[in-house]
């Protein structure tokens, strides 16, 4: 490269008589030479950085033994109790997330009998894939452990899964769990993927990882010789069973693998845990096979609360390559990655109008942005309602407007009472925005910059509800095929209106869902809603009808039942007239009535629904019997 090396002085740096490390000076600025000042210099340095090499190896060393020894807990535990094969996958899995950081870590236990590694993917519920094919299947297979700095130079990897589902697979580790006999067969495959720093950048993993995760394997092939029997009985029992469909493909859904298989904690399961309502799903759906199919990430039918904020955040990216906006404006997946992380460590943990909410509202607007029946669209305007949808209600305090007023609070003051919290999103989506780091509209000219500004304003400000009725009452005045039609040319009243629509219908859509999506997304809405109440009630507020004894789940139905009467289907049949090409929403309005009708069943207690249809009935037999009561009846209506 040109560099001209005239002289050099180098020092080794001892540890215990050992030469740990060598420090090297090249071309003294001042002189010709290095002379025996520079030396003396150069190993008293060496002298302090032997120190702090040990020190800091220490240090190293006490957390890495203070985590082996939680590691060691978890499978005594494991040990001492008898558990399912899937609780012993999760135990794992929790123990292996300590030892390394990682993005996900996965066990495969070996069935040579049908060659094939599988995974649990919830109680009784597996997936399977063949030997050989995969990752995990070549090491099952072939017995070698993989460490590989780039999952798409393997040949073996799939890569169909990542554009499916939005995840990157970059580092991967896969090592084979040998059996503790004689043998030494395979019995397990452990997988980390994706290593993080302590910047939660990926990195490749190292030789140190190669051990600790090999020490790992060993330590677990001891624990797994106590499960195997237990794990054989489950294979067999699902195998015989038939409880799900297996397909031993060539591609692992990711998404399909549900939430117990990823190393994030299962807030989903937690949270239906501790907040159920007390609904009870039709025997149809209860049976139905839960999440072990491939949803694509552009799926309307996406199951959101399933994914993890990992997921999340790589769909997000996902999605706006879809549109060609990063080549566009000359975004960088860096800039996009730190955004939407900031962008989620702002949302709040509220039961419903958190990180989830507005991932699923940004899904929803995708889906509609991607039909056939919207004319003219530049990447500007593109780019600015998607980035609407995912901040629409970011820093949401899990109360609505009517609650600032009532409480005088400070954003109410600030905002004189007027869309509070949603002037509070888009105060709060600029202030990311103009950081350097995460700022998505930091190559757009001047003029570009006022139009995406304009439009997430207008967009966020659609989303107060107290606007419904106005624009319901815009969008009734307008031709089905107004959108269809719109050009450049169109009216910025035409565009801000459709802009205002889309993602008033995306904050509306968590009850267009599956019934058993719609389901949760509607617990969630009662326990903030009754959470508000409880808090009006604590401080002398008036509590709102439509928010008061929630805890009863007739009431909750009722409740839900009236939103889609009122508010959601009288949208979504005048929404969809102009977007008669689109599969999503079509079938979304089907989805509506569905959760509809579950919502009429739980309105009210059975026992009363079947005291009226037996009252009804003994009324029709008695009309029956006696048709002088019906002419009777006819004089009286007269």
């Amino acid at each position: 490269n040109g560099f001209h090396t005239r002289s050099l002085l180098c020092v080794p740096v001892f540890q215990q008589g050992m030469v740990v490390a060598v420090i090297q000076a090249v071309n003294k600025r001042t002189g010709k030479f290095f002379n025996d000042d520079d030396t003396h210099l150069l190993q008293y340095l060496s002298e302090s950085t032997g120190i702090s090499l040990a020190q800091a190896a220490l240090f190293h060393q006490v957390i890495r033994d203070r985590r082996q020894a939680q590691v060691d807990k978890i499978f005594i535990q494991v040990l001492s109790k008898r558990c399912s094969t899937h609780k012993f996958i999760m135990n794992v899995m929790k123990a292996a997330q300590l030892l390394l950081e990682m993005q996900r870590f996965s066990l495969y236990l070996v069935d040579h009998h049908h060659r094939e590694v599988w995974v649990t993917v919830e109680e009784e519920n597996i997936i399977c894939v063949p030997l050989g094919v995969g990752i995990a299947g070549h090491v099952a297979e072939t017995g070698d452990a993989l460490n590989i700095p780039d999952a798409y130079e393997f040949p073996k990897f799939q890569r169909d899964i990542d554009l499916k589902t939005g995840f990157r697979t970059k580092s991967v580790l896969c090592i084979p769990v040998l059996s503790s006999g004689v043998d030494k067969t395979i019995i397990g495959v452990v997988q980390g993927i994706n290593r993080l720093n302590n910047r939660g950048e990926i990195i490749p993993f190292n030789e140190g990882d190669m051990k600790l995760m090999q020490q790992f394997g060993t330590q677990l092939s001891v624990v797994m010789r106590q499960m195997m029997m237990e794990a054989s009985i489950t294979k067999m029992s699902v195998d015989r069973k038939s409880a799900m469909e297996r397909k031993s493909s060539s591609a692992v859904p990711v998404f399909s693998l549900a939430r117990e298989y990823r190393t994030e904690l299962d807030t989903e399961t937690k949270y239906n845990n501790q907040h159920s309502i007390g609904w009870v799903l039709p025997d149809e759906i209860q049976n139905e096979e839960s999440g072990v199919k491939l949803v694509k990430s552009s799926d309307w039918d996406l199951d959101v609360l399933a994914m993890t904020p990992n997921e999340m955040e790589n769909t997000f990216e996902v999605s706006l390559e879809q549109f060609n906006l990063l080549e566009s404006h000359k975004i960088e997946s860096k800039t996009v990655q730190t955004f939407i992380g900031r962008v989620r460590e702002t949302y709040l943990e509220n039961p419903y109008h958190n990180f989830h909410h507005a991932f699923h509202v940004f899904h929803s607007v995708h889906c509609i942005l991607r039909s056939k029946s919207i004319g003219f669209l530049n990447s500007c305007q593109v780019l600015s309602v998607l980035i609407a949808a995912i901040c629409h209600d970011i820093d949401h305090p899990g109360n609505n407007n009517a609650y600032e007023k009532e409480t005088h609070s400070e954003l109410a003051i600030r905002y004189s009472d007027d869309s509070i919290l949603e002037r509070h999103h888009c105060a709060v989506a600029f202030k990311v925005l103009n950081e350097e780091e995460s700022n998505l509209l930091g190559n757009l000219s001047r003029e570009e910059f006022s139009q995406c500004r304009k439009i997430i304003i207008q967009s966020i400000l659609a989303t107060d509800m107290s606007r419904h009725a106005d624009l319901s009452r815009s969008l009734a005045l307008l031709p089905d095929d107004v959108f269809e039609t719109m050009d450049k040319d169109s009216s910025s009243h035409l565009f801000n209106t459709f802009f205002s629509a889309i993602l008033h219908t995306g904050d509306l859509s968590g009850q267009a869902l599956p019934l058993r999506q719609a389901l949760k997304w509607g617990e969630r809405v009662i326990n903030e809603f009754t959470t508000q109440a409880n808090n009006e009630a604590a401080r002398g507020l008036p509590v709102a009808p439509f928010m008061a004894n929630l805890d009863n789940p007739h009431r909750a139905a009722n409740v839900q039942k009236g939103y889609i009467d009122f508010i959601l289907k009288p949208w979504w049949i005048q929404f969809i007239r102009f977007f008669p090409d689109n599969p999503d929403l079509i079938k979304s309005l089907a989805y509506v009535d569905d959760v509809k009708a579950f919502y009429v069943s739980a309105s009210e207690p059975v026992e009363k629904r079947k005291n009226q249809a037996k009252f009804v009935k003994g009324v029709l037999k008695n009309v029956k019997e006696n048709p002088e009561l019906e002419e009777k009846k006819e004089k009286e209506k007269l």
